[in-house]
């Protein structure tokens, strides 16, 4: 009778283990999607910003910044995507961003600035790295 008590034990066991893996799992899941909302915002900035840009362009000449519609777009999509936990919106949101973190720190660090831009550019670049991160320690939760 104990060892039949002691197999039911371990299997209580081995389901919390799994179901606190899963809330972990689901919980980095949650932080993507946060990340889709900061996304969409800044994608709402952004229009904003080449709406403003555009009529500046009409009335009073200025240059015409239409990259900013461009990364509006691009924001939009990526938003989107990561509110609805896709695989695809955290590739593209984590690439750009560490791609652009590697070259700055590896521009800096080849210059020779001084210990202290250099720090703060290596930080710059490890902060940009982060929404990888995230996205790998996310990826099961994604569909």
């Amino acid at each position: 009778m104990s060892a039949i008590a002691g197999y039911i034990s371990r299997l209580d066991w081995q389901h919390k283990i799994r179901y606190m893996q899963e809330q972990r799992r689901h919980s980095y899941a949650e932080y993507v999607r946060v990340l889709g909302y900061f996304s969409l915002g800044a994608a709402a900035c952004l229009f904003l910003l080449y709406l403003a840009n555009l009529r500046a362009h009409v009335y009073y000449g200025a240059k015409h910044l239409s990259f900013l519609g461009y990364i509006a777009a691009y924001a939009l999509g990526i938003g989107w995507g990561l509110v609805r936990l896709r695989k695809w919106a955290a590739v593209m949101l984590a690439l750009p961003l560490c791609a652009a973190g590697l070259i700055l720190g590896t521009l800096t660090i080849a210059k020779g600035h001084s210990l202290s831009s250099s720090v703060l550019a290596v930080g710059w670049a490890a902060l940009l790295c982060c929404p990888a991160v995230l996205a790998v320690r996310a990826w099961h939760g994604l569909t």
